[in-house]
């Protein structure tokens, strides 16, 4: 019979230790919706945070884009009002690229090389900020094709998918060590 107790040692040693932090925004995918004269349709999803850059990726359902602009983030529960400017931007990879322009730390506009039409996507839009990102940073994107609307987005902790596969082997051990 299996010895659970090396593997429920192990696996307690790893949840006491705790898992790096990954992180995500909120909401996801950031929506923005208009109708009217010039209808709109499209979410930027993010598809990491790494140290101090975010990559996004912007889909159209309805309408078009030609830019969006991404704003430096702040927090007010982070040692007092907190700020973390941007320091610059890119888009690479497959889908519309575009050029990222940073403005003096307050946002970067990405402008892409043809307007992302309806069932199309961005290529990835790798935003940096100054420092490393934490959890309750809040930053807004705008959605600018002639009318400058902000979505408003957080960065929160996400769930850790093998924080919860430790919590199952652990339980697992437990169970083994009972039948004994």
């Amino acid at each position: 019979m299996l010895n659970a107790r090396p593997l429920l040692a192990a696996c307690a040693a790893l949840l006491l230790a705790g898992p790096a932090a990954a992180l995500t925004i909120t909401p996801s995918p950031v929506n923005h919706t208009r109708g009217g004269a010039v209808p709109l349709d499209a979410d930027v999803i993010v598809l990491s945070i790494v140290g101090s850059t975010i990559n996004f990726q912007l889909t159209v359902t309805t309408g078009a884009i030609t830019r969006l602009d991404f704003s430096f983030l702040g927090s007010p529960t982070l040692a007092g009002p907190s700020f973390n400017f941007t320091s610059g931007g890119s888009v690479g990879g497959g889908g519309i690229g575009g050029t990222a322009t940073d403005f003096f730390g307050t946002e970067v506009q990405v402008v892409f090389d043809e307007q992302v039409d309806a069932g199309e996507s961005s290529g990835v839009i790798s935003i940096s900020f100054q420092n490393a990102l934490a959890s309750g940073y809040q930053g807004a994107i705008t959605f600018d094709n002639g009318l400058a609307l902000d979505e408003v987005y957080d960065v929160i902790d996400a769930p850790e998918p093998g924080l919860l596969a430790l919590v199952a082997v652990s339980l697992l051990g437990v169970c083994l060590l009972r039948r004994r």
